[in-house]
């Protein structure tokens, strides 16, 4: 090896290359559309600050909804939920507060996936 600096130049352009030739490459990610759905409630914290655990289950349920385009959030659940398998959640809970996920959140999840399965 002639140097790090030349080595990580020598890396970035054979990844670029493999990437350029390959269907899983960045041009091909870039290529696709995502949609991203905004999900808002201003009563969500009650005046003392704590979430209001119906109303994070019900924004949930709202965003699930309007993301795949169905009525029911159940019905929206099953389409994306597939049957027969394990779903892993993986929470990151070492940030702290206001940046961890908050287990109100999780335990919403963790209902409707039960439900759709």
């Amino acid at each position: 090896m002639k140097n790090r600096r030349e080595f990580l130049k020598d890396a970035a352009a054979g990844a670029v290359l493999i990437g350029a030739q390959s269907k899983l490459g960045l041009a091909a990610a870039a290529a696709g559309k995502s949609k991203v759905v905004v999900a808002r409630d201003a009563a969500l914290h009650d005046a003392s600050g704590q979430l209001n655990e119906r109303r994070v289950q019900a924004l949930l349920d709202r965003a699930i909804a309007t993301y795949t385009g169905r009525e029911r959030a159940v019905e929206a659940w099953k389409r994306i939920v597939p049957v027969g398998k394990v779903i892993g959640l993986k929470v990151n809970g070492l940030g702290g507060k206001g940046i961890s996920t908050h287990a109100a959140l999780v335990m919403a999840i963790c209902e409707r996936l039960q439900q759709a399965a």
